[in-house]
């Protein structure tokens, strides 16, 4: 957050405002009223009422019924038109489909984005129970079966860079690295969730013709009282998917889009 000195030096205040505003709402995760807005941006109610209203009525910003204000998906939305995010979300829905058409589960996509796994599509099961994930939302990829298979496929520069703007301890890093040489060799991740209880997620790596990750496959879904109950049980169907998704990355494949 910038200091008052630097926000009086400002060329543009009004986008500055602006801008610490949506920042900080991002990282909240509950909504704010006006003056917690203003406090949590280090401004006055005064400077930053006329910013949210406009923000409100561009729809970067939701006002619920207590008048307290939370970030829409509308930065989201605008993110996924980036061309990298919405042609890796177009390749990945056949396949994506296809998993779901095969198991009745649920199957969403995650990317890492600012040291964070983010979901960027998803496809609902047809079961009668069925999970659904927000398109958007963002998790720690530390404790969780996608953000473990994407540290994973990072390379040694890479994961290093990212232990250190974690400041992982040495003892942390180095588990660390074990869970992700254990991802790397079996080729998925399967783990009960971190958040929901009887909730469990099995993931697999999209891995690109020339060996980069770019995504994790994850489904997540409610154990049944079955003896066929096994995570594996939709393993090969997401492997199916991976792969279909890579070979939509091939050169023929590209080159007639």
């Amino acid at each position: 957050m910038k200091s008052p000195s630097e926000k009086s030096r400002s060329d543009v205040p009004a986008l500055d405002r602006g801008l610490d505003v949506l920042e900080q709402m991002a990282i909240s995760a509950d909504a704010l009223s006006l003056t917690q807005i203003a406090r949590a941006s280090g401004r006055t109610v005064s400077e930053v009422q006329r910013t949210v209203a406009r923000l409100t009525r561009r729809a970067y910003l939701v006002r619920d019924a207590q008048g307290h204000y939370r970030l829409s998906t509308k930065l989201f939305r605008l993110a996924t038109t980036h061309p990298p995010f919405r042609d890796l979300v177009a390749r990945s829905m056949p396949a994506m489909h296809g998993f779901t058409d095969a198991t009745s589960e649920s199957v969403h996509l995650g990317v890492l984005s600012d040291d964070l796994l983010l979901l960027v599509a998803q496809v609902e099961g047809h079961g009668i129970v069925r999970l659904s994930l927000r398109i958007g939302a963002t998790q720690d990829p530390l404790a969780t079966v996608s953000g473990r298979i994407l540290l994973a496929g990072l390379g040694p520069e890479e994961f290093t860079a990212f232990a250190e703007r974690r400041e992982l301890a040495a003892r942390e890093r180095a588990q660390l690295l074990e869970e992700c040489r254990v991802v790397r060799e079996r080729g998925y991740e399967s783990a009960p969730s971190g958040r929901v209880q009887g909730v469990h997620d099995i993931g697999v790596p999209v891995i690109l013709p020339d060996g980069r990750v770019i995504a994790a496959l994850t489904t997540s879904y409610l154990l049944p009282r079955s003896e066929n109950a096994a995570p594996q049980t939709h393993l090969e169907p997401l492997r199916e998917a991976a792969r279909t998704i890579a070979r939509a990355y091939e050169p023929s494949r590209s080159s007639s889009r």
